[in-house]
């Protein structure tokens, strides 16, 4: 919460979703800092639920879906980080 209002004192945008909420693409691919043409690849490939709305291929995901997703590639990253800097400390 102070983070939240420590951004909104130094003029960042905040946003604040409950978790069970839906978002659009677009919407999960700004909050994932990716492009929208990968949010669709990960919903294809199954890594992202989503819901499509009755009659149409428009695309629902639960924002904890998007957060889950995001919290997974974060600890991938760090994984990686950590090997690099260990193979990096090996050669010195």
């Amino acid at each position: 919460m102070r983070s939240m209002l420590d951004d909104v004192a130094h003029g960042a945008r905040v946003v604040v979703l409950r978790t069970e909420d839906e978002v659009t693409p677009v919407q999960a691919a700004d909050i994932l800092g990716v492009m929208r043409q990968f949010v669709d690849r990960l919903c294809e490939d199954g890594v992202l639920v989503f819901r499509r709305l009755p009659g149409s291929r428009h695309r629902r995901i639960r924002v904890q879906d998007v957060i889950d997703v995001a919290a997974e590639r974060e600890r991938r990253r760090a994984r990686s980080d950590a090997f690099r800097s260990a193979i990096t400390e090996g050669k010195r």
